[in-house]
């Protein structure tokens, strides 16, 4: 069902796009195939494209008005500030999630999880497996994630993600007085994080939508700078659940800045596995094992592979 004229939408989904020319189309098909009983809205946000973007976006409001909402920022905003700024436009009572490069595959996706969500109040939000396309390569389609998790909690989300951006949607009330910092590189990272403090999150092994690996990933740009910014995240999250185990974050964010960027300089280095090292402790003597592999066999490596100090 869609959103008619002045209607409230039970789900908005929540989309944001920079230069996705070659997949915005199939981003926003992949929600107006949606079939449900409810009222929803398509909420995209444009950060000043450069490309044919905001084009298509354009053509596909003027054949579904009632449906999408569209914004293009000009100047562009980046993507933390562009995140929010789209989230804040969301009026419905669950909020679903898919960026501009991804896609959704199952029609029934939303009305399964607004099912799930409206017979399970404890849950703040629910999430499933997601289809791999590797663009660029000639690597077959994969599976995101295999883990057999029904219930994801925030200690869960500590480590490698369990579910993909794409296939989340949650409890829009969350955000009504929490809103994200703008001083922080993974978005989507603080965003699970907050969900999972207001309830568990459901997880499906069905896989309801696509998740291009593209040359556009972060894991192409990503520096150590932009990466020590989610050390922010810390502080904002412990104003809202002032029990955040912060020792278990900092060790994995750490690890994380260690290892995720093509490039680190020797002093980051030794600086990054310095704190990760000493908030390991906190969980000592369950990780022994752990600290020692880093040491004696993960940290040689790493060190080989910086650029000078």
């Amino acid at each position: 069902m869609r959103e008619s004229e002045n209607a409230i939408p039970l789900v908005s989904v929540w989309m944001i796009t920079y230069n996705h020319e070659s997949y915005i189309a199939k981003a926003i098909e992949g929600v107006l195939m949606q079939k449900t009983n409810f009222l929803f809205q398509l909420v995209i946000g444009d950060d000043n494209s450069t490309d044919n973007t905001a084009s298509i976006i354009r053509n596909f409001k003027l054949r579904y008005p009632k449906i999408i909402k569209a914004a293009h920022n000009n100047p562009n905003l980046g993507m933390i500030p562009n995140m929010i700024k789209t989230l804040e436009k969301c009026t419905g009572k669950y909020i679903a999630m898919c960026e501009g490069d991804d896609y959704w595959t199952d029609p029934n996706k939303l009305q399964k999880q607004v099912d799930f969500l409206e017979s399970h109040p404890e849950y703040s939000g629910t999430a499933h497996q997601s289809l791999v396309k590797h663009e660029n390569s000639d690597k077959a389609p994969s599976l995101f994630r295999n883990h057999n998790k029904i219930v994801i909690k925030l200690k869960d989300l500590f480590g490698d993600r369990l579910f993909h951006t794409a296939s989340l949607m949650f409890r829009a009330e969350i955000l009504k007085n929490n809103t994200l910092p703008t001083n922080i590189t993974a978005g989507d990272r603080a965003l699970f994080m907050l969900v999972a403090i207001f309830g568990k999150i459901h997880y499906s092994n069905e896989a309801m939508c696509c998740y291009r690996k593209n040359n556009t990933g972060i894991s192409t740009w990503v520096t150590t700078e932009l990466m020590e910014k989610d050390l922010n995240i810390v502080p904002w999250i412990k104003k809202i659940q002032p029990n955040f185990p912060k020792h278990q974050y900092y060790h994995f964010i750490h690890y994380t800045i260690t290892r995720f960027p093509k490039t680190i300089t020797k002093w980051k280095l030794i600086k990054h596995s310095f704190w990760y090292i000493y908030h390991s402790f906190f969980q000592f003597p369950k990780n022994i094992k752990q600290i020692i592999i880093f040491i004696l066999y993960e940290f040689p490596k790493l060190w080989q592979k910086t650029k000078t100090i």
